[in-house]
């Protein structure tokens, strides 16, 4: 079986792909949306608005809205078309993110003269048990998914490592497969890009391995 850890619907997107039965939905991270006032953030001086999460509230407009996968498979690919195709003295970016973000894609635009600004649209809230759905399949589970440092950090704080001897531990990026070492796990295999399309080919092959 196949544990998935990212926020609901995030996990039943990839619980489509490898087949509902075998997938084990636990999210670490429940998402708790917050609407801005576009209003008063969107002004005639907005060139653009950055995503790089599908939990993110978008606004109806007409300015062009950079995301993901279109302009790039993670955060720092989005950050890299930012920077090649947006103009300094073109107007403010605003970045739409999660209380908690790896890459302040508005902070790095920042530190290189650009007017950027950090709007958050959702909060990330960790979740405080496990359920009894994991604990009644757990001897069952072959791989575990972590697409943050946050879930891994979650998850390691609720689980007992006796139950993951038997368990692959699939990362997206070194960053959070270190937060994985030492838990007791069967193996830990890292993605070999750190997007959505390389963790599932990472989790396909783990399945054909396991």
């Amino acid at each position: 079986m196949l544990l998935l850890t990212r926020p609901y619907e995030d996990s039943m997107a990839l619980a489509v792909i490898f087949a509902k039965e075998y997938c084990i939905v636990e999210p670490m991270i429940t998402i708790e949306k917050i609407k801005p006032n576009f209003d008063k953030i969107l002004t005639g001086k907005t060139q653009a608005i950055v995503s790089t999460s599908r939990n993110a509230i978008l606004p109806e407009t007409t300015i062009p809205i950079i995301k993901i996968p279109e302009y790039g498979q993670n955060a720092e690919e989005i950050l890299q078309y930012c920077v090649k195709h947006l103009k300094k003295d073109k107007g403010q970016i605003i970045y739409l993110s999660g209380n908690l973000a790896s890459v302040d894609i508005a902070a790095k635009l920042r530190a290189v003269g650009y007017d950027a600004k950090r709007v958050v649209t959702y909060k990330q809230v960790p979740a405080t048990r496990l359920s009894q759905n994991f604990y009644d399949n757990h001897d069952k589970i072959r791989i575990a998914t972590f697409f943050s440092e946050k879930t891994l950090e979650n998850f390691k704080n609720l689980c007992e490592s006796k139950c993951l001897s038997k368990i692959t531990c699939i990362c997206i990026s070194e960053k959070v497969a270190k937060k994985a070492d030492k838990m007791g796990w069967k193996s830990i295999q890292v993605a070999k890009q750190p997007n959505s399309a390389a963790m599932i080919a990472a989790i396909q092959q783990a399945s054909l391995d396991s």
